[in-house]
């Protein structure tokens, strides 16, 4: 009985590490590189680069040392001491890194529910808004679809922004992967679309359950239900 109690405990603990990792605001001030702020612990998803494979659509398989890098939103790999993104990604079929499987489709996604339905989560440090002092020094926002067209962060991690705070949230989406391969956000409306004629039960499930679209173990939780229809 103390075991399932200890081990009740460690899940929610878990859980509630890993959910404090996301939603939260983070400044990078003016004059201080991206990178800065988002040290290896917090850019990277996994704790450590490890061996897995990156799989072509024709079943060719390499095996390398990978990591997925959030901030960036690349598979990355270690060659000769150099951590390099793969770039070469129209032939890819998949890339396997412990017990995960990220497929691509414009950027990668990883697979977290098989089976029906099959559940992809986009994980992702988002540029939100950029501020710059505006007149008496108060605070002009520009949001973060005005900024995109002027700095691309991704590829500027390493350059300093002179005159305007910037501010990054880590945020969660989550997607069913379709039959033709196509790729369906989940929300409340979507999921009664992709189960009409089970409708009137998952608006119960969702209500009762209180089902959270922006939480990995709400949405998993949603999937079993999905798959026992």
């Amino acid at each position: 009985m103390k075991k399932i109690v200890f081990t009740l405990v460690g899940l929610f603990v878990l859980f509630t590490c890993l959910n404090a990792q996301y939603y939260k605001l983070i400044t990078v001030p003016s004059g201080t590189k991206i990178i800065e702020r988002f040290p290896p612990s917090v850019r990277y998803f996994y704790p450590a680069f490890s061996e897995g494979s990156v799989v072509l659509k024709n079943g060719t398989a390499n095996k390398s040392i990978l990591n997925f890098n959030v901030l960036t939103g690349e598979i990355e790999f270690i060659q000769d001491n150099d951590t390099l993104a793969i770039k070469q990604k129209v032939n890819l079929g998949m890339v396997l890194i412990q017990q995960d499987t990220f497929i691509y489709r414009g950027e990668f996604f990883r697979k977290i529910h098989s089976g029906k339905p099959v559940i992809l989560e986009r994980d992702a440090i988002n540029l939100k808004e950029i501020v710059r002092m505006g007149a008496m020094g108060q605070p002009n926002r520009t949001s973060a679809v005005e900024s995109y067209n002027s700095m691309n962060y991704k590829s500027n991690m390493y350059a300093i922004n002179p005159d305007a705070d910037m501010e990054f949230r880590r945020e969660l989406e989550f997607f069913v992967l379709m039959n033709d391969g196509e790729l369906v956000q989940l929300r409340k409306k979507t999921v009664t679309e992709l189960y009409p004629w089970n409708a009137s039960e998952i608006q119960k499930f969702m209500k009762s359950n209180k089902t959270n679209f922006e939480k990995r173990e709400s949405i998993l939780q949603l999937a079993e239900f999905l798959s026992g229809l």
